[in-house]
Order: structure tokens, then C-alpha cells, then sequence
């Protein structure tokens, strides 16, 4: 009972193109979230950064008087 299974070319073709197509749509949304989360950390960042720098020159100014 040990017989080889058998895949339809149809079926072959289907399975090839799905796996394909599974592949770049999964590439391409992967880039597109990377570089969205990407962009929000950086917008983040960089408002941090701006928070931490008037909170500094708030000190240094009240350091100076």
C-alpha cells in the first residue's frame, strides 16, 4: 500500500503559482509595514528629542537667572 501520490498538473500549477504569489504579497506587505512602523518610530524619536531639548534649554535658562 505504500504507492506514490499523484499531484494533477492543474493542481501543480495552482499550488506553484498560490505559493508564489503567497510569497511576494507577503514580501511586499512586510516592506510596506516595516516602513510604516519605521516612519512613526521616527516621527516619535524626533519629537522626543524636541520635548528633551526645550525641557533643557528651560533649564539652562532657569540655571542662568
Amino acid at each position: 500500500m505504500g504507492g506514490e501520490v499523484y499531484e494533477l498538473h492543474t493542481e501543480r500549477v495552482i499550488r506553484e503559482t498560490t505559493e508564489k504569489v503567497t510569497e511576494k504579497v507577503t514580501a511586499k506587505v512586510t516592506a510596506e509595514v516595516t516602513e510604516k512602523v519605521t516612519e512613526e518610530v521616527t516621527a516619535d524619536f524626533k519629537k522626543r528629542i524636541a520635548e528633551l531639548e526645550a525641557k533643557i534649554a528651560e533649564l539652562e535658562k532657569n540655571q542662568k537667572e
